[in-house]
């Protein structure tokens, strides 16, 4: 088993309540933001997470929330 790098998604295993859980930096990486824009848009509401001690856990369900809300680019015509 090699050992993880530091932008390397993790998948947290299966939840009991049958969805993946992801860490912010796991979400951050993914969608290509930084870690601090996932906290942000936590603390404003934007992104559903679960505070577990001092990190935050996000399901699946709500990063695809969370990337459906996000406004459309405006493309050149």
């Amino acid at each position: 088993m090699s050992p993880k790098t530091k932008h390397e998604t993790t998948l947290v295993k299966p939840h009991p309540l049958d969805t993946e859980i992801y860490t912010c930096e796991d979400v951050a990486a993914s969608l290509g933001v930084s870690v601090r824009t996932i906290l942000r848009a936590i603390q404003s509401g934007k992104l559903k997470a679960k505070k577990t001690g001092k990190q935050f856990l996000i399901t699946r369900e709500a990063v695809r929330e969370f990337w459906d809300n996000l406004p459309e680019a405006a493309g050149k015509k």
